[in-house]
Order: C-alpha cells, then sequence, then structure tokens
C-alpha cells in the first residue's frame, strides 16, 4: 500500500473550469472513506451559516481522495488512497457519510458538473453540491512561523489531562486551554482551569523551529477535538506548527487539524499556585480512581452544587 504523505494537506479551492463537464473521476474502498468521511463530518456544523461549512469538501488529487471539515474555528482534513482518473473538487453532503457506512468494496466518485455520482455494489445515487471555490480557505504549509515534533500519544496524554479542567461557560475566558511553546527550554506547556480546578501538564525534550516564547490561546472544544486525529496517529510523530497569521496547526501522516486563536488572555494563576506541600501521600491511583467513582455516584443525588461538595481528609493512621 502506498504511504500517504507526511505534511499538511489543507489547501485553497481550485479555481473551477465551466468547459469541463466531467471534472474528478475515483475509485476508492467503501470501509476506509466511510470512517474518513465521518471523521470529517465530525467536524462540520449543520447549522453554520455558511452553507458550505455544514458539508464535506471532497477533493481527488495524485491518487488519494482528501476530505475536509471545519466550522472556521476548527477543522480537519485526512487522505483516503484512490484510484484517480480525474481531478477535482467539490463541496458534497455530509449525509454521505451515512451511505458510505452501508456500501462494500470499492465505491466509483464521478463529478458532473454539479452533481456527485456514487456507484457501488446494491447501490446508485446523485447528490448536488457545491463549487469547491465555495469553501472558505484554510491554512498552508507556506504560512507556518515555527513548528515543532511530538509524540502524537503523549500529546493526547497531555490533553487527556487539561481538557477536564476546561470551563463550560463560552463566554468566559476559562474556557479555553493554553499552550505554551518555550524553545529555550524544550518544552510545551497546556494549562486550562474553569475557576475551580487547575491543570497543568508539560511535555520536555522536544526540538523547535519557534524562535521564542509563545503563548497560543484555543478554544476548549478545538482542544477537546485534537484528542480525535491524534488518537489516530497513535505513536507516530506529529507536527505542530504555528502559522503566521496564528492559528495552530497539527499534521502527520494523511491527517491535518487546525484551530483558530480565541480572543482574551488567559490568567496568571502562579501567585495562587502552591508552591510546598505540608503533606504527602503516594497511593495506587486506581485506589483513587475507584474512590472518587463512588463519590461521583453519590453526588448526583445531591439536590444542590454545595450539597455534592466532597472533602479529604488524609488520617496518618
Amino acid at each position: 500500500m502506498r504511504a500517504l504523505p507526511a505534511r499538511p494537506v489543507f489547501q485553497a479551492s481550485p479555481a473551477s473550469n465551466p468547459t469541463k463537464e466531467v471534472c474528478m473521476k475515483a475509485l476508492a474502498m467503501a470501509q476506509a472513506l466511510a470512517a474518513a468521511f465521518a471523521e470529517a463530518q465530525g467536524f462540520t456544523e449543520s447549522s453554520h451559516q455558511n452553507v458550505a461549512l455544514k458539508n464535506v469538501l471532497l477533493r481527488a488529487e495524485k491518487g488519494a481522495l482528501q476530505l475536509t471539515g471545519s466550522n472556521i474555528a476548527t477543522g480537519y482534513t485526512t487522505l483516503v488512497e484512490a484510484q484517480v482518473g480525474e481531478s477535482g473538487a467539490l463541496v458534497v453532503p455530509r449525509e454521505l457519510a451515512d451511505i458510505l457506512k452501508t456500501c462494500e468494496g470499492q465505491v466509483s466518485l464521478v463529478v458532473d458538473k454539479d452533481t456527485l455520482q456514487v456507484k457501488a455494489e446494491g447501490f446508485r445515487g446523485n447528490f448536488k453540491g457545491l463549487p469547491a471555490e465555495d469553501y472558505p480557505l484554510l491554512p498552508s504549509a507556506q504560512n507556518i512561523a515555527g513548528k515543532l515534533q511530538v509524540d502524537a500519544s503523549l500529546l493526547e496524554a497531555a490533553l487527556a489531562l487539561t481538557t477536564i479542567a476546561v470551563g463550560s461557560d463560552d463566554a468566559r475566558i476559562t474556557s479555553n486551554l493554553l499552550l505554551r511553546f518555550k524553545p529555550a527550554d524544550g518544552k510545551l506547556t497546556l494549562m486550562a482551569t474553569d475557576g475551580y480546578r487547575f491543570s497543568i501538564a508539560t511535555i520536555g525534550g522536544l526540538k523547535t523551529s519557534i524562535p521564542d516564547t509563545t503563548d497560543i490561546l484555543i478554544p476548549g472544544r478545538s482542544a477537546v477535538s485534537l484528542r480525535r486525529p491524534l488518537r489516530a496517529m497513535g505513536k507516530d510523530p506529529a507536527t505542530l506548527a504555528i502559522t503566521s497569521d496564528g492559528k495552530l496547526l497539527l499534521y502527520g501522516g494523511s491527517i491535518s487539524w487546525f484551530a483558530s486563536q480565541a480572543q482574551g488572555t488567559f490568567p496568571n494563576l502562579s501567585p495562587i499556585l502552591p508552591k510546598e506541600a505540608t503533606c504527602m501521600l503516594a497511593m495506587p491511583t486506581g485506589y483513587l480512581l475507584q474512590a472518587c467513582k463512588r463519590l461521583q455516584a453519590v453526588a448526583r443525588l445531591a439536590k444542590s452544587k454545595k450539597d455534592s461538595s466532597t472533602a479529604f481528609t488524609l488520617d496518618p493512621e
């Protein structure tokens, strides 16, 4: 199987050719195409004012199908190996993901003007689409100001530790997650707080071309969505990049993801963080997790947040 490129796969939509009726032909395996389409669909927004962003951008070129879903704040692109007879692109209905899940074997995709013809064993269908140029421009590899490589599984684990502390109120700065790049120390630090909890995770030993200490603040929802492509990458190296207009870009293997920066300044929590501990307790993680799950079940029975408070008591005996 041909290896797909490890590079950012976001790119601008090409200009259409009004004299060319059949502008795309491709064959792909249904299972792989359905999985990729479902991932891209997950980044679309059915209520978005831009009709193109309610759907998925499908592009065929150089032996691969490229599928993109975005809501402007966050976007995702993945590649699927395909036999491409004619290159081209069309914005296609997001509901195709549900249809492709029911198909088996090879799927034929042909774009004729503004219509996508889908053929598979036991199924034929025509779907109206939108011109690819209606899809907003996405971050490009040419606009990268600095980048670093990081193990995808390490970054996903750091996000798992920090996104739990992201606030749920989108109107507050605490609904965001901060990524602090410190090239002098070779460290990437992730921080989040909802005003009650504070979580911080640091990944060290990184080599980066980012020139100075840089803070990138992204919406909490974007941070949560980043875990999906990282899980797909597994232990493969991932590249985190900052574009010249301040967007955060991740790419590795056949996957790309981006997030726009959130507005505002993350609170300085250094003055309130404890500098030392009066006592410490070491215990297996599993024991503490089981205890917290039991308490969580009891807390659900509480009539108010005040009644659901939990107290930790350290008993030396």
